[in-house]
């Protein structure tokens, strides 16, 4: 990308463009090199404003080598001859403060007088608003005047091309600033140190207004967030999420005591939230500080555009349809906003329990940070694609002992582990992912009526509603899944499945979910719209084509129901739920071969 975008790069968070002034014009120019800031942090964003600085730069070395003062581009079509007193005006307006009976020795103004009047200049020519240089327009007409254009002075000529005018003024009053500084360093005047005012910042220190003290400090962000999370009650996979976030927020800003965050610094760090990549990273990626990931990821990025670009071309010399690679997406609006919640609570924490003057999250309210990419509309499974992935060798006979790999090449073997399991479990009863990966064996219960069901009413789930009685599906029964959980009592372990990790802070699912992306990459599934939580969606489809009432459903997969009669009573005896269990049919589902225990 470099040879595309010479003199781009990125220093912190924002990116900018260099350019080195040749020799012979460094008087001419004042500068050894010329810099902008382009004033986002986006890569995208900083490649679409890169060619109009570029382009400036070079206009500016090509017309010092011509003329003196570097004049802007004119706004709009070129002048007509009718047009050259404005340029005559703007010229002389341009080289007025380079005569040579100024005593470049002595003050022409004070630093901030001269950069206040430059910001501003700068200010009325990108917004036209001019109210804050009155004498402006007068001065204006009256160089138009000077140059024999009184006949243009128009309204429209007016609005057209002062925002230019300014734009000149303030880059002659730069240009001879910088020339009278880099005069005075070379005759050694010690009482002036040079400066190059290449772009306007901000007032001196001694001249703000003076910056409100700090309060004293409180605990860091890593000891507030300690103390804040015994306060919650969320599932393991949740602590893990907030202990990630609490990770990257510390690695950009510091351990820095919580109270010292300021709004510009919650605006800065959300904005790299932002770009950050969406989950499917590779463990090297997610390992890099957030920075370095954030930059990786955009290169890589970058780099399968220009693949894809290639790939694009070749085919239209071909004719042969491309095969393009998927370009990774940012974390979404969504997660972004979820995010940004989860450090606005535990500051509405602080600010309660440990009398923090404010909220930092509140201060720097959403319409100041940046959105995520727009989030992928999760689908359930088609009827043939039921079909392919349950015909597939990982659930009828695979190559290997399956402790490794995808199991997607046809073989002798079948494994009846988690893998194999939970997306038949998840399909026939439509839970949640975490639910049937932290379960204990022995929530699976049998009523008196005989009805086997997985009993979630003492487990610590995503809400109260997902507090339920889910019977088990008759097909599981078909499948030998019985067989299956005696097995796993006979065993040590207390889980359902004792083939995951439930020591992990991230949660007995979390590998899980990886390796099934990755499993469903290798059947060539890409889709990003069809995630294991797809199964999910896929209940609910066939659950709404079947007889059963909306209500029980919802009962079935704890869904909250949108009206106030839902609210009275709560879910339903097992019977009756096992007996709707049983309506809701996958009619593609292929025979599986049964295991003996």
């Amino acid at each position: 990308m470099a040879g595309k975008f010479p003199g781009l790069y990125l220093d912190g968070y924002t990116y900018y463009v260099r350019m080195a002034v040749p020799a012979d014009v460094r008087e001419k120019v004042g500068k050894r090199e010329l810099i902008e800031s382009l004033r986002t942090g986006d890569r995208r964003d900083a490649e679409r404003f890169y060619p109009e600085v570029h382009r400036r730069f070079k206009n500016t070395i090509s017309q010092a080598r011509t003329s003196g003062p570097v004049q802007g581009p004119l706004t709009g079509a070129e002048p007509t001859e009718a047009h050259l007193p404005f340029r005559n005006a703007m010229g002389k307006w341009g080289v007025e403060s380079d005569d040579p009976a100024v005593d470049l020795a002595g003050p022409v103004d004070t630093p901030w007088q001269l950069t206040d009047e430059i910001r501003r200049l700068h200010a009325a020519a990108e917004t036209g608003d001019f109210t804050a240089l009155p004498d402006f327009d007068e001065t204006f007409r009256e160089m138009i005047t000077a140059g024999g254009g009184e006949h243009l002075l128009t309204p429209a000529f007016i609005a057209k091309y002062r925002r230019d005018a300014a734009k000149i003024r303030a880059g002659a009053l730069q240009f001879y600033e910088n020339l009278r500084l880099l005069r005075l360093s070379k005759a050694k005047v010690d009482s002036l140190t040079h400066t190059v005012m290449h772009e306007v910042i901000r007032p001196p220190p001694e001249i703000s207004p003076p910056a409100k003290p700090l309060p004293a400090p409180s605990l860091t962000l890593r000891k507030l967030f300690n103390q804040w999370k015994g306060t919650l009650t969320v599932s393991e996979k949740e602590q893990g999420r907030l202990e990630h976030q609490m990770r990257r927020l510390i690695e950009v800003v510091g351990d820095k005591p919580a109270n010292h965050l300021t709004k510009l610094e919650v605006r800065d760090f959300m904005a790299l939230v932002a770009r950050f990549p969406g989950r499917k990273r590779s463990a090297e990626l997610s390992a890099l500080p957030m920075a370095e990931l954030i930059e990786r990821f955009e290169s890589n990025n970058a780099a399968i555009a220009e693949r894809n670009a290639t790939a694009v071309a070749q085919a239209k010399a071909t004719g042969v349809t491309p095969k393009l690679e998927v370009i990774p997406a940012t974390l979404t609006a969504t997660t972004v906003d979820e995010w940004f919640g989860a450090y606005r609570r535990m500051f509405d924490y602080a600010v309660v329990m440990l009398d923090f003057d404010s909220n930092p999250f509140v201060a720097a309210t959403k319409k100041y940070v940046v959105k995520g990419a727009e989030p992928t509309k999760k689908r359930e499974f088609t009827e043939a694609e039921i079909k392919f992935i349950f015909e597939s060798p990982t659930f009828n006979g695979f190559e290997g002992d399956g402790m490794r790999g995808y199991r997607n090449k046809p073989g002798p073997n079948i494994v009846r582990d988690a893998k194999f399991w939970l997306p038949i479990l998840a399909l026939f009863h439509g839970g949640r992912l975490t639910e049937f990966a932290a379960m204990p064996h022995s929530d699976l219960k049998q009523s008196p009526a005989k009805s086997w069901y997985f009993d979630l009413t003492r487990r610590q789930v995503k809400n109260e509603t997902s507090q339920r009685l889910i019977p088990l599906h008759p097909k599981m029964i078909d499948l030998g899944f019985l067989d299956y959980v005696a097995s796993v009592r006979e065993g040590n372990s207390e889980w359902l499945f004792p083939d995951l990790d439930h020591e992990t802070k991230h949660g007995p699912g979390h590998a899980f979910s990886k390796w099934w992306g990755n499993w469903m990459n290798a059947m060539g599934l890409t889709d990003p719209s069809i995630t294991h939580h797809s199964w999910r969606h896929t209940f609910k489809r066939a659950a709404r084509q079947s007889d059963v009432k909306e209500e029980m459903h919802d009962v079935l997969t704890g869904h909250r129901g949108s009206t106030v009669s839902r609210q009275y009573g709560q879910g339903a005896d097992i019977e009756p739920l096992a007996r709707d269990m049983a309506k809701i049919v996958f009619p593609t589902f292929p025979a599986l071969p049964v295991a003996t225990f």
